[in-house]
């Protein structure tokens, strides 16, 4: 098990991280506000996330085996995400969305995105709008201004999708065991194949966006909330005047993009947010009750029933596996 990232971009591409506990650490390597693993339903759950980065790009290839998790990445302003699905199990969805076979899914420049389902193989590119839409510019001979970003589906046809994705696979290949492309080269790779993608894909530019809040942004807000609390223990009144949405909204809102009600989403966040501390702390007298105090859980009885019913184990065995990280 590799728990030491502070080189992670210096690694070669096999580079990999296979606990999903350790995730988080990880967020501070991307250019990502958030990025966070949560766990939805007991049983098995393993991850190996490997990645590589190029100028203005990262490429992160991540297989998951779960009964059921919900992930999300926010980006940081100026960065835009790809995601592609290699396989996908127990109906997953991007944003709400059931994916479709070999899609390759948008998402502009500081945007949310969530995944939720079962086991899955995924790519995730994140890029650099601004050195996106120029290359896209000169390419086309337009001013930058007349770039449309598409989002959610980028739009290709089924042909072109599973093209794409084929590209990718050939490109990831090659940074194997005895491939001869750097890291670096692989990543500008995959820029080069998302250009040539964008400047193929037959959406419509003048298409128009709904007034209307997505579901991502409703689910955003409530977890923004969530994140400025200091326990994240709310009430359904606080999610939704957060979220400036009715009862009913919000919790469509969650249905779609979580598979779980806000507060049972939360509740579970706050369980694998406590998993990591303990995970992260020395086996001290005293630790596990200010882990679970600190985030919300006052009924210490409760939360190690829960605890154990989610992940398998008691508090004190994490705590315990702790040494050996």
């Amino acid at each position: 098990m590799t728990s030491n990232v502070d080189d992670l971009w210096n690694r070669e591409f096999d580079w990999s991280l296979k606990q999903p506990i350790e995730f988080h650490r990880v967020a501070t390597k991307f250019p990502v506000s958030e990025i966070n693993l949560t766990k939805l339903k007991a049983g098995k759950f393993t991850v190996d996330a490997r990645v590589i980065r190029g100028n203005d790009i990262f490429v992160l290839r991540n297989r998951q085996d779960t009964e059921l998790s919900a992930g999300v990445n926010v980006l940081e302003k100026d960065y835009m995400a790809l995601v592609t699905f290699l396989s996908a199990e127990n109906g997953c969805r991007i944003n709400g969305t059931t994916i479709l076979p070999s899609a390759v899914y948008a998402m502009d420049e500081g945007g949310s995105v969530y995944i939720c389902g079962g086991s899955r193989d995924t790519i995730g590119i994140g890029l650099r709008r601004s050195t996106f839409v120029a290359m896209i510019a000169a390419l086309q001979g337009i001013d930058p201004e007349d770039i449309v970003v598409p989002t959610n589906d980028l739009g290709l046809l089924p042909p072109q999708r599973r093209q794409l994705q084929q590209r990718f696979r050939q490109i990831l290949k090659q940074g194997g065991s005895g491939g001869t492309r750097t890291p670096r080269d692989i990543a500008n790779d995959m820029l080069a194949a998302v250009v040539d993608a964008y400047l193929e894909a037959p959406f419509n530019l003048s298409r128009q966006t709904s007034r209307a809040r997505s579901p991502e942004q409703i689910v955003r807000l409530a977890e923004e909330r969530f994140l400025s609390s200091d326990t994240g223990v709310l009430s359904l009144a606080d999610l939704c005047l957060a979220s400036n949405v009715s009862k009913s909204t919000l919790y469509n809102a969650f249905s779609n993009i979580c598979g779980e009600p806000p507060l049972s989403y939360f509740r579970k966040r706050r369980l694998s947010r406590t998993r990591s501390i303990l995970y992260d702390a020395d086996p001290l007298r005293g630790t596990i009750k200010r882990a679970a105090l600190s985030n919300g859980f006052g009924e210490l009885g409760r939360f190690s029933g829960e605890y154990r019913q989610l992940f398998g184990e008691s508090p004190s065995a994490t705590l315990g596996d702790s040494n050996g990280k």
